[in-house]
């Protein structure tokens, strides 16, 4: 079987040459199509975090075209996954994430925080269904982005979806 990315690079070939299709055509339902290219990526805003990446604007290709979702991936899809799968996160297993210091109330014990990067503190229990330490949970937010997921998380998830990083 090809791969949607796979698929994404030879139908959007087709595309290119003067077949009158819409690019996402080529796409499953929920998917858009991403057309190799050229932006810019980061920022000029006065509030960035340039150690985090956002900065300087640099100019990024995309070498060959892919389907990507449109939406991010939700709690509740995710604990549809974990429901599912009985599948325990990375973050899970260690036992700790980083968390956004914004995020946090003052009574979440936290660590250390990321050297270079102090607003990123170490909290032990916060894992995606506790996505801000131990007390707490998404309950109230299901339809929000998980968050403390690893790469390998992620491949996981989208393997279950039949999708691919």
């Amino acid at each position: 079987a090809i791969g949607v990315g796979c698929l994404a690079v030879v139908l959007g070939a087709l595309w290119v040459s003067q077949l009158e299709i819409r690019p996402d055509d080529f796409c499953p339902e929920g998917m858009s199509y991403v057309p190799s290219g050229s932006f810019l990526m980061g920022s000029r805003e006065k509030e960035r975090y340039e150690k985090d990446g956002e900065s300087p604007v640099r100019v990024v290709s995309i070498v060959e075209p892919f389907c990507m979702d449109k939406t991010e991936v939700t709690n509740a899809a995710f604990e549809t996954f974990v429901e599912d799968t009985k599948y325990v996160s990375e973050a899970e297993r260690i036992g700790w994430s980083f968390v956004l210091e914004s995020q946090i109330g003052p009574e979440t014990a936290f660590a250390r925080s990321l050297q270079r990067a102090e607003w990123w503190l170490q909290v032990f229990g916060a894992s995606w269904n506790h996505p801000f330490g131990p007390s707490s949970s998404t309950k109230d937010l299901l339809d929000h982005p998980v968050v403390h997921v690893s790469w390998n998380d992620a491949a996981l998830f989208c393997q279950w979806m039949g999708k691919r990083l």
